[in-house]
């Protein structure tokens, strides 16, 4: 999901210090939003059937995504060559040969792309609602309150117009399809919306039929509720709601208007929400409509105030009121606690077929490299037992630490290192990981880890975890074989992670989770596959299996799992002898 849209997964961080209210825009004319309105903004697809969305999606990828990619390295290579001529006193053609394009590069479809991989259902387990008002026509509602004002439907042209019908606006809540100016639209025609979030937007709009606090405005900045944010389990049948809402005093708006002061309304209000969604119950139906004999109840409820003029940072404080702090869900064979601003995949059943590609690619690594060492044991005719390696995986941007755990769960690593600059994602994770058995402060003498614990999870940078991490174990002379896994947002990775991936010459393979691939995954392949510079100095990688799971049906975006390998000297030169292929052991030198 490119721009910020009500789906939008990373909240957008107020950078803002003080309000610069805008001066006043003249207001649209009133228009009734139709159902294809909304969902040909929200779920533009909806009209392609499954075949037609997964062709497209690869296309998709194979053009905007591997063929970008391709010319992004080639680039770099002729920049850096350029560079490099420029700057020589003498012999420039020498240096220009230097950074010819690797053997690999020049072949024909020299990044492939798997077919798109479709997931079970369209249904995501997270949606964000903005509050605000819909517009309808007079006949369609007979409600009176004080939330709800009317228009008139007008037309300058003189030519004769059939008669013109009032539009009204009703205090609701949903999403902005045509922008903040045009209105709410319902998500009830949404093929991608559950029913039981339908249900709540339905309870949530009865309720502010009555209230008299006004949705937030932002044009002016003015008014009280704000957005709705709903995560929902139907494995674990559980639902969270985060309500956020403007200060007692009102928007930044209203700051100018001493007479707004909504704190003795919202005393009341506050109650009387509570009381509401404690005591509803939202029926649950699979996509063709059929009741499943069951309903979901709010299992967890939150307010967070808000006073900027954008949304809040993903761990603004948020206030519990009723219920559990957490929402339980259950992907594979583990279980995940998810705190309010967490980060999860909103696709519950496609994130099981994406992480299952994650540990299939680095099983088929460790299996490759452990059949070569012992092929060259046997060949030795060493007497000593043979001993396999340990394999720790280093989880970078582990968030909660779904994928980690997930690869400890199925036995594919055997050890875990996560590593994400956020503190409260880093204490979900440790969280997660003592609720599925790898308490990361306790160690285990039978999982060959010579009682170390399992799991390890650090708020910090990337590449001071992991240089310090393979240091030790090359220290204690411990046989380690060292894995990555990158699962970055939307902005992809910091320049210095990539750095750090290049230098550490244990690292053999990355596989890279990108929820953006035809934008910063682009440019970080063309970082991790360019020639060594003076920054990047390590052997570069080089994309070889590549994955694309379709996280978001109904839209026009898709996740890809990319594999990164360690260029052999077959790569860079298109050498063919046996001794091309550097051996585990030993880290291959920079041409």
């Amino acid at each position: 999901e490119t721009a910020p849209t009500p789906l939008h997964e990373e909240a957008m961080i107020e950078t803002i210090a003080r309000p610069q209210l805008q001066p006043q825009q003249p207001q649209q004319e009133p228009r009734v939003l139709t159902v294809n309105d909304i969902r040909s903004k929200i779920t533009p697809l909806f009209e392609l059937t499954t075949q037609q969305q997964e062709h497209q999606k690869t296309m998709d990828m194979i053009r905007k995504c591997a063929m970008a990619m391709v010319k992004e390295i080639k680039t770099r290579f002729k920049k850096l060559s350029h560079d490099k001529t420029r700057k020589a006193s003498k012999n420039a053609r020498k240096q220009r040969a230097d950074h010819k394009p690797y053997a690999w590069i020049l072949q024909k479809r020299c990044i492939p792309m798997e077919p798109l991989r479709s997931v079970p259902t369209p249904l995501r387990n997270k949606v964000e609602f903005t509050f605000g008002y819909r517009y309808v026509y007079d006949k369609d509602s007979n409600d009176n309150d004080e939330n709800e004002t009317t228009a008139t439907k007008t037309d300058p042209t003189t030519e004769p117009q059939p008669p013109q019908r009032k539009i009204r606006k009703l205090a609701s809540l949903g999403f902005m399809p045509t922008g903040w100016s045009g209105g709410v639209g319902k998500p009830h025609g949404c093929a991608n919306i559950s029913s039981e979030m339908c249900c709540i937007v339905d309870v949530l709009e009865e309720f502010l039929r009555e209230s008299p606090l006004p949705p937030y405005e932002p044009r002016s900045h003015t008014g009280f509720w704000r957005y709705l944010t709903i995560r929902t389990s139907r494995r674990t049948k559980q639902c969270m709601v985060i309500l956020g809402h403007a200060p007692p005093t009102g928007g930044a708006g209203d700051k100018f208007d001493d007479a707004v002061d909504y704190t003795a309304q919202w005393q009341t209000e506050r109650e009387r929400l509570i009381q509401t969604l404690r005591a509803a119950e939202f029926p649950v139906q699979s996509e063709t409509g059929v009741d499943l004999g069951y309903a979901l109840k709010v299992t967890s409820f939150f307010l967070q105030e808000f006073d900027g003029l954008s949304n809040p940072p993903p761990h603004h404080p948020v206030q519990h009121l009723f219920g559990k702090t957490v929402i339980e869900e259950q992907l594979g064979k583990c279980t995940f606690q998810i705190s309010p601003g967490a980060f999860f995949q909103v696709n519950t059943p496609g994130a099981e077929i994406l992480y299952q590609i994650v540990m299939d690619r680095l099983a088929e690594f460790i299996r490759q490299r452990e059949e070569a060492r012992q092929a060259e044991h046997k060949s030795r005719g060493d007497s000593n037992e043979y001993q396999r390696k340990k394999n720790i995986l280093f989880d970078v941007c582990c968030g909660t630490g779904t994928i980690g755990l997930a690869c400890l769960k199925e036995g594919v690593v055997d050890r875990v290192v996560g590593v994400d600059i956020s503190e409260p994602a880093i204490e979900d994770a440790k969280r997660n990981a003592k609720l599925n058995g790898f308490d990361p402060d306790e160690g285990n003498s039978n999982d060959g880890n010579d009682g170390e614990p399992q799991t390890r999870f650090v708020a910090s940078r990337a590449e001071s975890v992991m240089s310090q991490e393979i240091q030790r174990l090359t220290n204690d002379n411990q046989s380690a074989r060292f894995l990555a896994v990158v699962d970055p947002a939307r902005e992809g990775l910091h320049s210095e992670v990539i750095r750090n991936l290049r230098n550490a010459r244990e690292i053999q393979r990355i596989v890279y989770v990108s929820c953006n691939p035809t934008g910063s995954l682009v440019r970080d392949a063309g970082l991790l596959c360019c020639p060594p510079t003076k920054k990047y100095s390590g052997v570069p990688f080089r994309p070889t299996k590549n994955y694309p799971v379709d996280m978001f049906p109904l839209t026009n975006h898709c996740e890809l799992v990319m594999t990164f390998d360690r260029c052999t000297k077959i790569d860079m030169d298109g050498a063919t002898d046996d001794d091309a292929a550097p051996k585990e052991e030993e880290a291959t030198k920079p041409k």
